[in-house]
């Protein structure tokens, strides 16, 4: 009797512990947020989003099944709807590596989340339908390596692209931006090889690191009176660039901007910029003449190393200029320096080896180490009180 009771007591226990269980998984279904799978006729998944009633609200495109319609077919089109309710986001890596030529995005899509056509390599045309009027973010990594994706025409409703969004799609010719966009992050369009002008829009305040870099087809570029930041290899290896507008707008500079843009020869600085960043135009070897503005008090390191200046662009309002800031700069023959710098820094001048004169102002109170150093034609420097032949002076 005794070992009957307990078999029905601890049938009871586990009958009360799997209803608990039941409960909680039934709770959780119930949660906002909790994302039940479907799948259409086409191959194309999908969940429900509840609302915070628990009630469906709207659905989220969440994949679509290997070797189905959707799968194979050349184009997809996202549907605006499914049983009435709104398709609001396209989910991470929901079309990634697909084999379609051209989508089409309804526009009630909201969000497309990281990486959601990551890899689409036969992707050449992106199409949302009836301008996309509520679309707001594309997720990072969203379109990169999709090399044959030719234009994007991304709509106004958009607030935020994420980082290397359109990385590496290096057959990516045109770009409209949305007018509402307030900032480009880093590697947005990071290797776009045929990226050829962008047009950034006013009201955009940053500029990323290496948003344009090794944009090698990219010929001009204006920064809008918007922008205060450009960070670290904004423009760099960008080859075929050879016009630059700068803003005097920009407070903040990274390093190496327009590094290795080999055949950048116009450069245009507004009245406003104080300084010219590190390695700023380092190999830039067509950039022959460059005039700063009175704003700018300041050259940094490395700053014009290897470019192919023909003359110092110092004027009497620079005080400071930096280790190596013209070291390479072979076409320069003659230099006056003026007497608003009181230092001439290691390594300024060194490897110059058209440099044949040197002239130092009153003002220079120390010149550090290989200033002039491997100037092999220098034969003359004068200095406020003394000439100085080449002889007197380290190689």
């Amino acid at each position: 009797m005794k070992r009957t009771s307990k078999k029905i007591l601890s049938c009871f226990c586990s009958l009360v512990l799997l209803m608990q269980i039941i409960s909680i998984n039934l709770a959780a279904l119930n949660e906002p947020g909790i994302f039940l799978d479907q799948t259409l006729e086409n191959g194309i998944r999908y969940n429900w989003e509840l609302d915070e009633n628990g009630k469906k609200s709207s659905i989220i495109i969440k994949g679509v099944e290997n070797g189905s319609e959707a799968a194979l077919a050349e184009h997809i089109v996202i549907p605006d709807e499914i049983s009435g309710l709104p398709v609001v986001a396209i989910y991470g890596q929901a079309v990634s590596h697909c084999d379609m030529t051209s989508v089409t995005i309804p526009d009630s899509v909201r969000y497309i989340y990281p990486e959601a056509f990551y890899q689409c390599s036969s992707l050449t045309s992106v199409i949302f339908s009836g301008g996309a009027e509520n679309l707001h973010i594309i997720g990072e990594r969203a379109f990169k390596e999709c090399i044959n994706l030719g234009d994007i025409n991304i709509p106004d409703s958009v607030e935020w692209i994420g980082p290397n969004a359109f990385e590496n799609c290096e057959k990516l010719t045109t770009v409209k931006l949305s007018k509402n966009l307030t900032e480009i992050k880093a590697a947005t369009f990071q290797g776009c090889a045929s990226l050829s002008s962008v047009a950034i829009p006013e009201g955009v305040t940053a500029i990323g690191d290496g948003a344009f870099a090794w944009c090698s087809s990219l010929k001009t570029i204006t920064i809008p009176d918007s922008v205060k930041i450009v960070e670290g290899n904004a423009y760099a290896n960008c080859k075929d660039l050879t016009s630059v507008k700068i803003p005097g707008s920009v407070e903040i500079w990274g390093n190496k901007i327009f590094s290795n843009c080999s055949s950048l020869n116009t450069v245009k600085i507004a009245e406003g910029v104080t300084s010219i960043a590190p390695k700023m135009f380092e190999d830039c070897f067509a950039l022959t003449g460059i005039e700063l503005p009175e704003s700018v008090t300041e050259i940094c390191d490395s700053a014009f190393l290897n470019t192919g200046l023909t003359e110092l662009p110092v004027s009497n309002s620079v005080k400071t200029v930096g280790n190596n800031a013209f070291s390479g700069c072979n076409g320069l023959s003659s230099v006056i320096i003026p007497g608003s710098i009181t230092a001439i820094a290691d390594s300024a001048f060194s490897k110059c080896t058209g440099l044949t004169s040197v002239t130092i102002s009153d003002g220079i109170k120390t010149i550090g180490k290989e200033a002039f150093s491997y100037c092999g034609n220098l034969v003359s420097v004068i200095l406020p009180s003394m000439s100085v032949t080449a002889t007197t002076l380290p190689r």
